[in-house]
């Protein structure tokens, strides 16, 4: 029986141990921190798995202990993180019309504002670290102003939101991560109460103000906000920053872009699907006995899905281990697969072709400032870098 190590997701390459294990077949139990667990590796297993009714997103009680906080105080078990339908069909619904296509159609011309502003700061020096100059504060800009964060509560609210994802490397960590959640609460418990008196054009007015079957209680409101921190801005943050780092590993991809913008939106997906922010998986749970790639997982067994692995399944694409912004496969599951499939995905799309688009064109010879093997990698709920220090010609 395979063992996932410990270190798996903060490791340079965690594809090739992923590989190794898929070879004893697309499902398989495996050895997670000790615990047996069902690892899914295949694609077609993936969205099968990912698309029955008979596993459930809300983990059972014995599997949130030791989290930070008590479960009942932890407003993202409410949220659509931890919750089936038909608790999770009203609260997507509540928001789903914020991320269609047209809307985000409609924040392009800001968010390249945003990005160019960074830019302009980051240009004249002819060095940057990507990350924290660039990569976490364009997603994190973009979501302030689609929840209406006032401009004076900003810099409070980034430092709130990068704790809240904090690996949780220590116990110190994860008491800072418990503080930020219980600090964005109160924060928006108060701005969901100013929106009422004070509407604004933008989301969380939208959702304060709403009305009928789907309107959230100002509980569900307060998770909402927080799970729209987490996933509007690492998930995006992270796919802006490796994406980087997968450009300047492959010089020849970078130069195709470069010659062609109008590869852009497939290099984002080509780049999701070779290194995406999600390397181990998302955890569903068997609510009775469940078939799965030729095995029969019984209830009450956690199931893991490697959307990584999945997403490099030599049975599903030509040359997987392959970067190639040309490529003509595009389906990937980075972005999760069924009723739980990443709602911002949209917006994250359209915000790093933007902010890849805009690296490509602003800072010519662009070149990684260290060499690779100092590069340090870090986990959450998503995996990324620590920083991402370049240099360039200005």
């Amino acid at each position: 029986m395979h063992e996932i190590p410990a270190d798996l997701t903060v490791r340079s390459d965690p594809y090739q141990l992923l590989r190794s294990i898929a070879q004893d077949g697309p499902v398989q139990q495996v050895l997670l921190r000790g615990r047996k667990i069902w690892l899914v590796t295949g694609y077609d297993e993936v969205t099968s798995g990912l698309s029955s009714q008979d596993l459930s997103n809300a983990p059972p009680l014995a599997d949130t202990e030791g989290q930070s906080g008590e479960r009942e105080g932890n407003l993202l078990f409410e949220s659509l993180l931890a919750t089936d339908p038909p608790v999770h069909t009203r609260l997507r619904r509540s928001v789903s019309d914020v991320f269609t296509a047209r809307r985000i159609e409609r924040l392009k011309p800001r968010i390249e504002q945003i990005t160019d502003a960074l830019l302009d700061t980051i240009a004249p020096k002819g060095h940057a670290d990507l990350m924290a100059e660039f990569a976490i504060p364009l997603p994190i800009t973009v979501i302030c102003e689609l929840l209406g964060i006032p401009d004076a509560d900003r810099d409070a609210f980034r430092r709130w939101s990068i704790a809240l994802v904090m690996p949780p490397a220590d116990p110190a960590t994860l008491a800072l991560a418990a503080t930020a959640q219980a600090d964005l609460a109160r924060f928006f418990a108060e701005l969901i109460a100013r929106k009422r008196t004070e509407p604004g054009d933008d989301l969380l007015t939208a959702l304060a103000l709403s009305s009928g079957d789907d309107r959230l209680s100002d509980r569900e409101l307060q998770a909402m906000a927080i799970l729209l921190v987490l996933a509007g801005h690492e998930t995006t943050a992270n796919l802006i920053g490796t994406g980087a780092l997968m450009l300047l590993r492959h010089p020849d991809q970078l130069a195709a872009i470069r010659d062609d913008p109008a590869l852009l939106p497939g290099a984002v997906e080509e780049l999701a699907r070779y290194a995406g922010p999600i390397s181990l998986g998302v955890a569903r749970f068997t609510r009775r006995e469940v078939e799965l790639g030729g095995h029969l997982i019984p209830a009450g067994e956690m199931v893991m899905f490697a959307l990584a692995a999945a997403s490099r399944d030599p049975g599903r694409y030509d040359r997987p281990d392959e970067l190639d912004v040309n490529r003509a496969q595009r389906p990937h599951l980075a972005f999760g697969h069924g009723i739980h499939y990443c709602m911002g995905a949209p917006l994250a799309r359209v915000e790093a072709a933007i902010a890849l688009g805009g690296l490509v064109r602003r800072l010519p010879q662009l070149l990684l400032a260290i060499p690779e093997g100092r590069l340090v990698w870090r986990t959450a709920s998503t995996r990324g870098l620590s920083e991402l220090p370049v240099t360039f010609a200005h």
